[in-house]
């Protein structure tokens, strides 16, 4: 495989962001994440959205995204690695380019809400450092979910 560059979104990317979001996302992060993204990513991104990607060949694979709402509060985190280059740390990779431009634009605290299904995301936030359970509950009785916070100072 070339080399996986991970670098800030850009306005060309939107395409491949689009499509990643389309055919390579859980159901829950179709709507109101999709919809949001789309509308955050349809030009250059806003001073609050910080959106990475990962490309390979010039073609974007990965692609990681928040919107920074305060100090400690986020909004819409997502990491979507396309299937065919899943489970080769790009999403960890994602995640720490995100997390390194979230600490210099000044936040303190990132949380995020995974599915306690989704065993992927999860073991990809329990793999970096510093992530702990912050909270654990329910949608309902069918659905579960784990909070993940870290401390960025």
């Amino acid at each position: 495989m070339s080399d996986i560059c991970i670098r800030e979104y850009r306005v060309e990317d939107g395409d491949d962001v689009e499509e990643l979001f389309r055919f390579h996302t859980e159901k829950h992060l179709r709507r109101t994440t999709t919809f949001f993204y789309k509308r955050a990513l349809d030009g250059k991104p806003p001073d609050d959205v910080i959106a990475v990607v990962a490309v390979v060949d010039d073609r974007v694979i990965g692609f990681s995204g928040v919107q920074l709402v305060s100090s400690t509060k986020t909004n819409y985190p997502a990491t979507i690695v396309h299937r065919d280059f899943r489970n080769r740390g790009i999403g960890k990779m994602l995640l720490r380019k995100k997390l390194e431009i979230a600490r210099e634009r000044g936040l303190k605290e990132y949380t995020s809400v995974v599915g306690k299904e989704n065993i992927t995301s999860r073991k990809m936030l329990e793999g970096l450092e510093d992530f702990i359970v912050s909270e654990e509950g329910g949608f309902d009785k069918n659905k579960n979910w784990i909070k993940y916070t870290k401390r960025l100072t």
